[in-house]
């Protein structure tokens, strides 16, 4: 589960970082994208192939969610925000969003294992 967790919040930062550098104007992305070629990129086409099934996967879970808990799913885990802001948000409590956290893991590793991901 914890490696599953690492997947998406990587997704999640890298979502951001994009966001960010598009915000910072083209200066920085061309400076980054010159440096980009020295830099020697450790993935291989099997970890790009099984990133974007897993991302697949994940996505479909996400479709089995309720809107509420799909959206305190993605507060927490793409967002990164934190109990109590996620309750102000939703307008719940903070323990009633650990306790759908939990029972939302639970799911998504019983979902992942039915489609054979090891987790």
């Amino acid at each position: 589960m914890s490696y599953l967790l690492k997947i998406v919040r990587n997704l999640s930062l890298k979502a951001y970082w994009r966001t960010e550098a598009a915000k910072r104007g083209g200066r920085y992305t061309v400076a980054l994208e010159e440096i980009e070629g020295c830099i020697a990129d450790r993935k291989t086409v099997e970890d790009e192939i099984g990133a974007k099934e897993l991302a697949r996967i994940i996505e479909g879970f996400l479709d089995t969610l309720t809107v509420e808990n799909r959206v305190i799913f993605l507060r927490r885990y793409w967002f990164a925000d934190s109990y109590q802001d996620i309750a102000a948000f939703i307008g719940l409590t903070e323990k009633n969003v650990s306790v759908r956290l939990t029972r939302i893991r639970g799911k998504m590793k019983q979902y992942l294992m039915e489609r054979e991901v090891f987790v």
